[in-house]
């Protein structure tokens, strides 16, 4: 007698065929290709019992074909409905709570009926990252070899959206009045773990764990809020195994065995506690582990605490979180958690948007669960569930804009596998930048050599640091007051919305008033507000932007004035990370109270074709309330450039450019003031040479001068040549680029030494 044993099996292949003399023939039979081809992608699923795994495969022509974007896209075009397919390495956003993610190694498919405004998306995909090597912040995928994989997390997920049209409503003899209907959408994912490996779960969709289970349990008390007193006060610990009270631990009155060290702690005649940056930690043994099916624990806890759950005493998981920084004792309860290992995280939503009486709305409601289970076959499941919602309304009347907005995040929503840390808001992850950018590069570093324009070669003439671009409009305000523009800023959290976070919940409010009888003149007052859930900081403020922009004045060209006044209050620590390096670069909350005035004007002279003359001018004046000082802070910036065309195939273009920022506090501080000046000259060069191809070159002179420190000065001569030829080559588009720097630093210092520095560089590109 034979016994085979039973499986799941899924698998994706994706294929490339080139000449050849057999066909592909799938399981049953039939023939898929006219002609065998080679595989250039291949990700296959086994579901077995006691046995499974996946693998992967990525040629290398796969990245090539794609044009280095490591997916495919197949459009089908119906005549009633519309089919996409796409395969490989992707961005998918379905609403802002429940996916923004880049997906990798995912199939999506797209299912769209234009006659109704329909659309059904739904994918799936393995999201364990072991298929790219990432280094610093680029990553580059593992190719041409087979990656076997027994545990990995998978991603899936449907969206189902629709315009629901408008219904007629009458009334007697009255007018019908026609109330439109919402655009709905609803959306569904789901995270989860598996080994493939079906005696643990018969669906293969739902996340199991691996993890033995332990022999002992940690939990870990600490201080929510360690600048002040008040922290964790444990009365009581109860841990039930099977719902069998197995210990009763009385705070300042622990049995041997239970307190472990090292901690720092008060011990209390009721209770024990740990304040500021004090902790301690309970450990419980668990006896016979394989043979029970649940652990609860029930804590008689109070003030401002933090709960950590770990299983060796190293790796800890926040479990509990006092909400608001209470330190009275008011909000002692008992609070019962289950232990277990994560096996599933899922985020549901629903989001719409409308327009009813000249009002736009957008509004959204998800949900985000984790479900653990303690690490056995029958383990006990249980979830947790906490929300997400924020609703944006806007109208206009006349001259006059109003957009308000609403949001909050749940404590514990932390949808981090779900929505990307993607500040510049492109379509990688930051994490995962690509080690050559193709789909857009970021607004400030538009030729993607990863340096900011306003410090590269050359670039520098067209872009402005960030510091002047504080206050030329609503979206540069920097509204956290970390000292970064908020549309430039980047942390390492997830974009959710807005500048809102995991626990935090505001509102936003402002207005646009176009003046009718001064033409040109707007005025944007607003206000703001956020809090954090779990803790009695909150940030508020008030703000004005007066913009004034006249028409072109005749032989002259164009004058902006411009206005931002601030007044802020703000107790929130906003980090910044500096992705290059890595830096985490601490909010010290420098601005927690003050008032700010930005004056900002911008001259350009536009009579002369191809001639540049532009003058910019910032001045910033800070109150500091909390520290009583006042920091001045300005900027001149003078551009020059004119493009010479002796003749249509050659542009010869010389230009200046001049950087001179000063600031200082008062009271006077030396160590805190600032006179730099930089000079930037600059002379490029195009020639068209024919119409495949095309010769670049430049040279710059740049001195920099701290007058702080004459040990910082220096002067940097730049010299560049670039040749780009178009062409074909067996039957493929080329494009070559060949490109020479040649770099000279030196400090003005003789001690300060300097560099030297030739770069050459041949790549070509399948176009």
């Amino acid at each position: 007698m034979t016994f085979k044993q039973s499986q799941s099996y899924l698998a994706l292949f994706f294929l490339i065929h080139v000449s050849g003399s057999a066909q592909h023939i799938d399981p049953l039979g039939n023939p898929v290709f006219d002609k065998s081809g080679k595989e250039l992608y291949r990700l296959h699923a086994n579901f077995g019992v006691l046995e499974g795994s996946s693998v992967l495969r990525r040629d290398k022509e796969f990245k090539k074909k794609t044009g280095n974007r490591n997916f495919f896209t197949f459009n089908v075009e119906g005549k009633n409905v519309h089919h996409q397919l796409t395969v490989g390495n992707f961005p998918t956003k379905f609403s802002s709570f429940t996916l923004n993610k880049e997906l990798y190694d995912a199939a999506r498919w797209n299912i769209t009926v234009p006659d109704t405004g329909g659309r059904v998306s739904m994918f799936a995909g393995r999201v364990t990252n072991n298929t790219f090597s990432i280094s610093g912040e680029r990553s580059s995928p593992i190719e041409n070899r087979d990656i076997q994989s027994d545990n990995d997390w998978f991603m899936a997920g449907v969206r189902a959206e629709a315009n629901l049209g408008a219904y007629g409503i009458s009334i007697a003899n009255l007018p019908e009045f026609i109330l439109p209907l919402p655009r709905l959408g609803l959306s569904y994912v789901n995270r989860f773990f598996t080994n493939y490996d079906l005696t643990r779960s018969h669906n293969p969709l739902q996340g199991v764990t691996i993890n033995n289970p332990p022999s002992e349990i940690f939990l870990r008390f600490r201080d929510a809020s360690p600048e002040d007193d008040g922290g964790a006060e444990i009365f009581e610990v109860k841990a039930f195994m099977d719902s069998i009270l197995e210990y009763n631990v009385k705070g300042g009155r622990e049995p041997p065995g239970i307190l472990a060290l090292p901690h720092d702690s008060i011990r209390g005649t009721q209770s024990r506690s740990a304040n500021n940056e004090g902790f301690f930690t309970y450990r419980f043994f668990i006896f016979n582990s394989q043979d029970i099916k649940n652990i609860r624990f029930e804590i008689d806890i109070a003030n401002d605490y933090l709960v950590e759950i770990s299983t060796d005493n190293k790796n800890f998981q926040l479990e509990l979180s006092a909400e608001g920084n209470i330190k009275d004792g008011s909000n002692r309860r008992t609070r019962k958690f289950y232990y277990g290992e994560l096996t599933d995280e899922t985020t549901l939503g629903i989001d719409l948007q409308t327009t009813l009486l000249g009002f736009s709305l957008s509004a959204e409601r998800s949900w985000y669960a984790k479900t653990k289970q303690y690490p056995i076959l029958k383990g006990k499941r249980t979830s947790d569930s906490v929300s997400a919602w924020f609703i944006d309304v806007n109208r206009n009347f006349g001259p006059i804009t109003w957009r308000s907005e609403y949001t909050r995040i749940d404590p514990f929503y932390s949808a981090t596998s779900f929505i990307d840390d993607n500040d510049d808001d492109d379509p990688y992850a930051d994490s995962r930048e690509p080690e050559i950018l193709i789909v857009g590069n970021t607004r400030d570093d538009i030729d993607g050599d990863r340096v900011k324009d306003w410090n590269d070669d050359f670039l520098l003439f067209f872009a402005n640091p960030p510091k002047f671009r504080l206050g030329l409009n609503r979206e540069s305000i920097d509204f956290n007051n970390n000292g970064e523009p908020d549309n430039l800023e980047d942390d390492d959290r997830p974009n959710y919305r807005l500048d809102y976070d995991e626990g935090s919940s505001g509102h936003h409010t402002y207005l646009k008033f176009e003046l009718p009888f001064i033409s040109s003149l707007s005025v944007i007052p607003g206000y703001y507000e956020k809090h954090l859930t779990l803790d009695k900081k909150s940030a508020s403020g008030w703000y004005n932007i007066t913009s004034f922009t006249p028409k072109s004045i005749p032989n002259f060209g164009t004058i902006i004035f411009r206005h931002t006044f601030r007044r802020s209050r703000d107790m929130i620590p906003d980090d910044v990370v500096i992705r290059t390096t890595g830096q985490l670069i601490k909010d010290e909350l420098t601005l927690q109270n003050y008032l700010g005035n930005i004056f900002t004007m911008i001259i350009d002279y536009q009579n002369v074709k191809n001639l540049t003359i532009r003058s910019q001018f910032k001045y910033q004046h800070d109150i500091l309330f909390h520290t009583r000082q006042r920091v001045i802070d300005t900027a001149l910036i003078n551009q020059i450039r004119y493009e010479y065309k002796p003749r249509d195939d050659l542009t010869i273009a010389p230009a200046f450019r001049s950087d001179r920022t000063i600031g200082y506090m008062r009271p006077f501080n030396e160590g805190k003031s600032i006179d730099v000046n930089r000079n930037a000259y600059i002379l490029t060069l195009v020639h068209q040479v024919a119409e495949q191809l095309q010769l670049s070159a430049g040279a710059q002179y740049m001195t920099w001068r701290n007058l702080n420190n004459v040990a910082q000065h220096y002067n940097r001569t730049v010299s560049f040549f670039e040749l780009v030829l178009q062409g074909s080559a067996m039957g493929q588009q080329i494009g070559l680029l060949i490109t020479l720097d040649y770099i000279i630093q030196n400090f003005v210092e003789p001690t300060g030494g300097g560099e030297r520095e030739t770069k050459i560089a041949v790549s070509l590109f399948l176009l």
